[in-house]
This record gives structure tokens, C-alpha cells and sequence, in this order.
């Protein structure tokens, strides 16, 4: 804790956790009651705060020599699955970490711990069903030659109950909603593919729940060559090859835990600058099929610039007819993508029903969530607009945003842009308070995890909170906080996830049956109702969402302050 003359005050981790950059040791820091601010050495070119340009291949992942098997032992992170209110003392309101997890805290599944339980001998395991080629153990490449320097890592969580672990149907339809992402992923490129995290949190897992998921994602089925009828050889589930698939197993049958704490250590474990973080499995939401090529292309375009952030949209069909269930020997019982223009073309022709109303259509209908938010729709539409650019071969023409000259074309567009900025950064105040705590989505993002200030690192200026479990918990509320740390906002256009009735069907038919036949198991991880289900004191989330939304307010005050004082600006 802090202690000032009349109160005392204690941090939660993350409110510190700029103090591990390296930077603050050299420009010194300021401490507030919302947590550390460092001084941050201040823009190259002031009068353009989004553009700071880097050289090539810097960054701290860049410049990684280390062998990449060591990029789970070697991270310091600790991350905080279930909180309470600490008890003692009474005042000042704080939460406490009742179970925290670590990646070097990890096993690889299979092998004896000298005969002890795992939990009891080493607190929380994390155990690894697959590492493909990056995180194996016995690699000697780098981390700067395992992956190449524009690729992006799809980071993915799901969170099985104990009913849908202990139902060997319900746990296939689970995976299958995971798996055929994974297949996405590495299918649309035709070169090396790039990576991709799984990390699961199984509750109620039994030893034969941990055999299942270990002989389906075994190391050795990714080199399996199989030859077919035609003569031709298949090298079976290849897209293993480039993913780290993960476990922590609780034997318990009602743990709830944060889906976020879960989402900050996917992207922890991630190799490269780039992270596509936010896909709700639990929706049953399956990317589109370019998705890949058009995130590494936006790598490639912004690989100079820091501190970017592309929005990716998601929708809901109510029908089938955009999917089928891909019937290829290899991926049998997946879910195929679609391509944009064909889902373009649908929604253009208004025929079937696509909408971003995601919970029109969720399990367990809600009326907390908030949907269609203003801001929300204005990103979209700015998505829609680019992408109908896209399909026309780049030609401005086709935009909303066309003026007389390209220059003129791309103000307007800029101007729009810095509008959605402002109105994400107002999501931080008083008037937006519910707004931000019930929006109704977890936002599927491409972040750098460079910022746009030098030395600056996005996981310890804006990670998700962990404090914050539940699915309709403050969910919008690391978007707004980018933006008020002046990271600049794109749209991915092109690219999207969208759940139909199929892939709904494999997690709403398991869920409705596991809550019907067993009322004492918690489903607090998959209820979008129970909304921030963590504390029972609502005024404590309240307090830990109001320091998330005040410190980056102060932060960008801060240096707009002290880059005036170091430039000699007024």
C-alpha cells in the first residue's frame, strides 16, 4: 500500500506493472492513486502524435536472441483467475487474487510430477497439449527466426463447465467451434504459417477428460503424411505445426474464472508484434476465410508505425447457407470459412438476416447487454465502406468518404477516424459509466503490442482486467483506453467472424442441457448475465473500473504536459 498523511491506499498488480519497463528508471515516474504514470521520452515529431516511426526490425520482440522454448519458462507474468474482496482490512475497498497462474508454472501433459498432485505441489498448472514447432522444448530456433517479422498471432480462450467436459459429444462440439478457427487461420496462406494460441480452462475435468484432449491434440499428428486413392499425400492436421494449445484443468464442478485473465495470458504467450485477441468461441463466432492474409498485409503496411489497433466486426446469420460442414478427410466435422465477397454480396441483397445484434441469438437471452452502441456502429460502418473499396480493387470512388481529389478522399476519411477516437475516449466518463460495463461484446482486435510512445508496451499500459470475470463485464473498456493512450484505430477491412445456427447449435444445445440436468454446477463462465460476477459488492468493481478509466485520462494529460515542457512547446 501507499500511504499518505489521511488514507492509505493498496495496488492492485496491474496498476503497477509499468514499473517493469525500463524506461521509468530513466525519466522517472509519477504515482497517483489510480497507479504508476511514466514519463515516457516524448514524440519524435510532436505535431504528429500518431505517427511515430520505427526502425527496422526494432521492438523488443524483434530483438528477442533467446531460443523461442523458452518463451513460456521465461515469462515473469502472473495472472489473477479468480479475485474476492479482501476482508482485511474493511477500508480501503480492494480485491484480493484467491488463484493466480503463471507460464513457467507449466507441464507438458503426460508426465509425472514425482507422483504429487499437481495443485497441491505447485498451485495452478498450466499443461500444454501441443507446442508445433515455436514453443517445443527442444528447439534451439530464436524467437526472431521462428516467426517472421509481419506475422500475427491469433490468440484464442474457451471455457468448458464441468457438464460439457464430462459429455464426450459436448466436448467434440466444443473443440470442433476452436479447431475449425485454427484451420482458418492456417489455411489462407499458402506460405509458413503464422501462429496461433489455444488456451482452455476446464472445470469438473476428470483423468479421462485430460487423456481425451491430450490424444486429440497430440505433437505428432501435425507430421503424419497420408496418402490418398489419387496419389496424392496430405500432411494431415498441419495448422498443429504453428499452435500452442494449452489446459488448466480444476477439478471442481462450479469454478468460474476470468476470461479475461485468460485472454492476458494468450497474448502473453504469443511470438510476434501482432495479436488478434477477442474471439468469443462461446458464441460459436468462426473467423472468415482471409482473415490471415489480410492481417499480415496490415503488419507489413504498419510495420514502421506504432501503437495500432484494427477493429474486427462480428455478426450473427440465421441461416446456414454461408457455411457447411466441411466434409474434407482431414478436417472432418469442422466448420469452413466464407469468403467476404460472398458475405458481402449477401448483405447487400438483404437476404438471409445478418446483423451485428449478436445477443439476438445468444443461449441464454439477456436484457443487461447493451448492443448497437453509436460508436460501435460508426466503426462498423467505416469497416463496411473500406471493405466495398476493397472488393472494387481500391478505387476511392466506391467510398463514402470520395472527394474531388484522393487527398480530399483520405481527409474526410481522417476526419472520420478521429471522430470515432473521441467517441471511444468519452466512453471513459461519468455519462458512458453504464455503457461501457454492459457492452454487450467482447471486441475482436489486431493490437501492437508496441505503443505510440517510445519503450511503451500495450500489455503493461492496457491490458484486460483481470478482476473484471464475466462475459458482459466491461468489455469495451480496453478499446477506450487505447485511444486515450493516443493508439491509432483502423478497421481490418475484409475481414470478420460471424456465427451461424451450426456453430451456435455445438455450444447453446450443450449448454442448455448441462444447466437443465444439473442446477448446483455454476455456469457463471458462460451466462452473459451474470455480467461482473467476481464481487459481491458492486461499489468494489465500480471503484476498480473507475482507476482503469481515470489513469489513462491522466497519462495522456501527463504527456501532452511534459512533451510541451521537453519540445519548449506551450
Amino acid at each position: 500500500f501507499f500511504h499518505f498523511q489521511e488514507w492509505k491506499r493498496y495496488y492492485r498488480p496491474s496498476m503497477l506493472a509499468p514499473l517493469n519497463h525500463p524506461t521509468l528508471t530513466k525519466n522517472g515516474g509519477v504515482l497517483i492513486k489510480e497507479g504508476i504514470l511514466p514519463l515516457l521520452p516524448p514524440l519524435s515529431s510532436p505535431s504528429s502524435p500518431f505517427t511515430h516511426h520505427l526502425p527496422h526490425k526494432s521492438g523488443v520482440y524483434a530483438e528477442m536472441k533467446t531460443p523461442s522454448s523458452s518463451l513460456l519458462s521465461s515469462s515473469t507474468a502472473r495472472f489473477c483467475l479468480r479475485s474476492s474482496q479482501k476482508k482485511n482490512p474493511p477500508q480501503p475497498l480492494t480485491s484480493q487474487c484467491d488463484e493466480v497462474v503463471s507460464w513457467r508454472n507449466h507441464q507438458h501433459i503426460g508426465k509425472e510430477m514425482d507422483g504429487h498432485d499437481d495443485q497441491q505441489q505447485r498451485g495452478t498448472v498450466v499443461h500444454i497439449l501441443n507446442t508445433g514447432r515455436i514453443w517445443d522444448d527442444t528447439s534451439t530456433t530464436t524467437i526472431h527466426d521462428a516467426v517472421e517479422e509481419d506475422d500475427v498471432t491469433l490468440a484464442m480462450t474457451m471455457q468448458i463447465t464441468s457438464t460439457q467436459s464430462l459429455d464426450v459429444y459436448a466436448l467434440d462440439d466444443l473443440l470442433d467451434v476452436a479447431e475449425s478457427n485454427m484451420v482458418i487461420w492456417a489455411s489462407s496462406l499458402h506460405f509458413q504459417q503464422q501462429p496461433c494460441v489455444l488456451l482452455l480452462h476446464v472445470a469438473g475435468a476428470t483423468e479421462e477428460v485430460k487423456t481425451k484432449l491430450a490424444k486429440r491434440f497430440q505433437n505428432d499428428n501435425f507430421s503424419e503424411i497420408s496418402h490418398k486413392d489419387d496419389g496424392s499425400s496430405s500432411r494431415g492436421r498441419h495448422y498443429l505445426e504453428s499452435c500452442l494449445i494449452s489446459a488448466i484443468f480444476s477439478k471442481s464442478t462450479n469454478e468460474h474464472v476470468s476470461r479475461k485473465a485468460l485472454m492476458n495470458m494468450a497474448m502473453e504467450a504469443a511470438p510476434t508484434r501482432w495479436v488478434i485477441t477477442g474471439l468469443e468461441l462461446e458464441r460459436g463466432m468462426i473467423l472468415s476465410k482471409e482473415i490471415s492474409v489480410l492481417a499480415k498485409r496490415a503488419a507489413k503496411v504498419h510495420r514502421d508505425i506504432a501503437g495500432n489497433v484494427f477493429w474486427i466486426p462480428q455478426f450473427a446469420t440465421d441461416d446456414d447457407f454461408l457455411f457447411s460442414t466441411n466434409k474434407d478427410e482431414e478436417n472432418s466435422g469442422l466448420f469452413s470459412s466464407v469468403s467476404v465477397k460472398t458475405f458481402f454480396d449477401a448483405y447487400e441483397q438483404q437476404k438471409p438476416l445478418i446483423t451485428n445484434r449478436l445477443a439476438q441469438f445468444d443461449c441464454s437471452p439477456c436484457d443487461k447487454g447493451v448492443e448497437d452502441e453509436e460508436v460501435e456502429q460508426r466503426i462498423n460502418n467505416l469497416w463496411w465502406d473500406l471493405t466495398k473499396v476493397e472488393l472494387s480493387g481500391g478505387d476511392l470512388s466506391e467510398s463514402k468518404f470520395s472527394a474531388g481529389t484522393d487527398d480530399e478522399s483520405l481527409n474526410n476519411l481522417a476526419r472520420y477516424i478521429n471522430e470515432i477516437e473521441i467517441s471511444l475516449t468519452e466512453l471513459l466518463s461519468d455519462e458512458k459509466k453504464d455503457t461501457i460495463k454492459r457492452f454487450d461484446k467482447s471486441p475482436i482486435m489486431m493490437i501492437d503490442k508496441i505503443g505510440p510512445r517510445d519503450g511503451m508496451i500495450t500489455s503493461d499500459f492496457a491490458p484486460e482486467v483481470d478482476e473484471f470475470g464475466g462475459q458482459l463485464c466491461y468489455n469495451a473498456l480496453r478499446i477506450a483506453q487505447l485511444a486515450a493512450l493516443g493508439y491509432r484505430l483502423n478497421v481490418l477491412q475484409g475481414a470478420f467472424a460471424v456465427s451461424v445456427p451450426s456453430s451456435r447449435d455445438a455450444i447453446c444445445n450443450n449448454l442448455s442441457m448441462g444447466i437443465l440436468e444439473d442446477k448446483n454446477v455454476a455456469h457463471h463462465s458462460l451466462s452473459r448475465c451474470d455480467s461482473c460476477f467476481m464481487f459481491d459488492n458492486k461499489n468494489l468493481a465500480w471503484s476498480i473500473a473507475r482507476d482503469e478509466k481515470q489513469r489513462p485520462v491522466k497519462a495522456a494529460v501527463l504527456w501532452h504536459e511534459y512533451d510541451n515542457k521537453v519540445t519548449g512547446n506551450k
